[in-house]
């Protein structure tokens, strides 16, 4: 559509926010900044730079506190970008955050929460590895070795290849 129109806005506004919803921000900001650049009063592409912006922000702030070993302002930090971006349930930008939430969670030793969000972060993405793994770690502390075992399984079976899994 972009090609065919080149000054199509809610074109940029489409991919940009499809390439947010995929993490590439950087891609994706740039095209709808370039939609804003052809219509600066465009109130929907306004919005999602401003959402996508915040989205971004809190996702490296939720990253950069997970890297520091300061678990409690991570998983805040991932629920402000959740909140920001208002992404569709099943998008890979959903299960990525939930399963970053969930794995911060596990680290402050809230199983249960980390739990849900595992869930969660599955049914966004049925083959969201790190979602999987922490699934089977809180399982692990909560004295549930079988059902650990068979969250892995479940991996193992959508990729037999896979060492890291086996």
């Amino acid at each position: 559509m972009i090609r065919a129109e080149p000054g199509n806005v809610r074109a940029y506004a489409a991919r940009g926010h499809a390439l947010c919803l995929k993490l590439d921000f950087d891609q994706g900001m740039k095209h709808v900044r370039e939609g804003l650049r052809l219509d600066p009063d465009h109130a929907e592409c306004a919005s999602l730079f401003r959402r996508m912006k915040r989205a971004g922000a809190a996702l490296d702030r939720g990253r950069t506190a997970a890297g520091t070993r300061d678990f409690e302002a991570a998983a805040i930090a991932f629920t402000e970008s959740l909140d920001a971006a208002q992404a569709p349930t099943h998008s890979p930008f959903t299960a990525a955050v939930l399963a970053q939430r969930a794995n911060a969670r596990l680290r402050l030793k809230e199983y249960d929460a980390a739990l849900v969000d595992c869930a969660a972060a599955i049914a966004s993405q049925e083959d969201h590895k790190p979602a999987y793994f922490t699934q089977s770690t809180a399982l692990l502390h909560l004295g549930k070795p079988q059902e650990a075992a068979d969250s892995l399984k479940v991996l193992l079976e959508m990729d037999p290849g896979d060492e890291t899994v086996r």
